[in-house]
């Protein structure tokens, strides 16, 4: 009896040791394959944190370009505004040398219609003068 509960024994050994290899098989066959979900899922959430950083990238880089573009409009704008202002002075200044040109056109007609208008009245005194001298001459001739 006591060798039959020895051999019983050992069979039920061998069946735990058998167990047991089957267990630890099993448990490496999850492992396995718990690493190697483990991996995929590990790639799968590397390759989209990847293309959510190039899309980032591309995001700002598109946002830079809009900066870029808008300030290069905000400068031309400014330079267009400043030309105009810079050609509006211009024709303001040239609309003022022309009115300074104008006015002393005319201040020098002015005066040399001054000068014909003297000129005129020393003619006229000169010839009433002569006038008087001959009427004064004829009354003298006469008497």
């Amino acid at each position: 009896e006591r060798e039959i509960d020895f051999i019983s024994a050992v069979d039920e050994l061998e069946k735990a040791e058998l167990q047991k290899t089957c267990s630890v098989s099993r448990c490496e066959e999850l492992l396995m394959a718990a690493e190697q979900s483990c991996a995929q899922q590990l790639g799968a959430a590397w390759d989209e944190a990847e293309r959510a950083k190039v899309q980032e990238e591309d995001r700002a880089s598109r946002a830079e370009e809009l900066a870029e573009t808008l300030e290069g409009q905000a400068l031309c704008a400014e330079e267009v505004a400043a030309s105009e202002k810079s050609s509006q002075v211009q024709r303001f200044q040239r609309e003022e040398q022309r009115i300074r040109t104008a006015v002393r056109e005319a201040s020098h007609r002015t005066v040399n219609v001054q000068e014909a208008i003297h000129e005129a009245i020393h003619y006229s005194q000169k010839s009433l003068d002569e006038l008087y001298s001959y009427l004064y001459s004829m009354g003298q001739n006469s008497a």
